[in-house]
């Protein structure tokens, strides 16, 4: 599993640790079922922060979630499920108050879903597939050339799910 370790905004995405017990831990690829879940807070965002992200960065090929001033954005890269604050009378001060919010993220080999307090806040049924490599994982940013932001709040209790057993952990 992952060293425990409470994300607090500095980004190291080549940090060895992180890269290579992810990768050992088998990540799920492609069409594989996964549940990520986690705790996060954030008082301030850049224009678009992604909390985790593994893959690359061609359509179908990356498993991450992000957040901007308007809504979480489950991506695989092109083919993204997003929630937009305002579908539940929210704006971006009710998410990033400070507080830890539990969000999550689920695709069940059929239908995808996201999470957010313990509620089901979207879902779809996506075509293709997710995260084409499990090598580059990072918590907190992404690596790739998409453009998103480092998160600049704090992740906690971050966990991957594969088929029913936990393969991560942070």
């Amino acid at each position: 599993h992952l060293q425990e370790e409470t994300y607090t905004g500095t980004v190291d995405c080549s940090r060895g640790t992180i890269q290579s017990d992810a990768t050992a831990a088998g990540l799920p690829m492609n069409t594989e079922p996964y549940t990520v879940l986690f705790e996060f807070k954030c008082s301030s965002l850049p224009a678009s922060a992604a909390l985790y992200a593994w893959g690359s960065s061609s359509t179908n090929s990356m498993n991450g979630l992000a957040v901007n001033n308007a809504h979480l954005s489950h991506y695989w890269y092109g083919n993204d499920l997003g929630w937009y604050f305002s579908s539940s009378g929210m704006t971006i001060d009710d998410v990033c108050d400070g507080a830890w919010h539990t969000t999550g993220t689920q695709f069940d080999g059929t239908t995808r879903r996201l999470f957010f307090d313990g509620a089901t806040v979207a879902s779809d049924t996506p075509t293709g597939s997710h995260a084409n490599i499990n090598t580059n994982f990072c918590l907190g940013s992404e690596n790739s050339a998409q453009g998103l932001k480092p998160c600049t709040g704090a992740i906690r209790r971050f966990e991957v799910f594969d088929g029913g057993s936990v393969v991560a952990t942070t």
